[in-house]
């Protein structure tokens, strides 16, 4: 009984492998139909080479993480924007999240929400995405 039961794991294993990769193929599909459809010539991505290993996460977080294929949805994005004659680009992401847009201060982010001294407040992913905008 114990090779069924392998062979049962390995299955679903498979399964979850070919979901999550028609998943980043048709993010992939998108992001760079976005790119085309907006006349962009670059793409830039978060360079997350390690994340696994400075991450800081903990308990279920850290499954999430480890579960995340974003190495194979870069190389998805990579390749359909050379197809078409985008070119991608990897970003440093350090402190993209917590630096503001506005006047460049490094804040603290506790929840999703980034606020500044100086008035500017919005959804940190937005502020990161800003940033790298601007560094570009």
């Amino acid at each position: 009984g114990k090779k069924k039961k392998l062979n049962a794991i390995r299955t679903l294993n498979d399964k979850e492998a070919r979901i999550m990769q028609d998943i980043n193929h048709k993010i992939a599909r998108h992001i760079v139909r976005f790119a085309r459809d907006t006349n962009c010539g670059t793409i830039h991505l978060e360079n997350l080479s390690g994340i696994r290993r400075t991450s800081r996460q903990r308990g279920k977080h850290t499954a999430i993480l480890h579960n995340w294929t974003f190495a194979q949805l870069t190389d998805f994005i990579e390749y359909k924007a050379r197809e078409i004659g985008i070119v991608v680009k990897k970003v440093n992401p350090e402190y993209t999240s917590q630096t503001c847009p506005t006047c460049k201060a490094r804040n603290k982010v506790t929840d999703r929400t980034y606020q500044c001294g100086c008035g500017y407040r919005g959804h940190r992913d937005r502020v990161g995405a800003l940033n790298i905008a601007q560094t570009t």
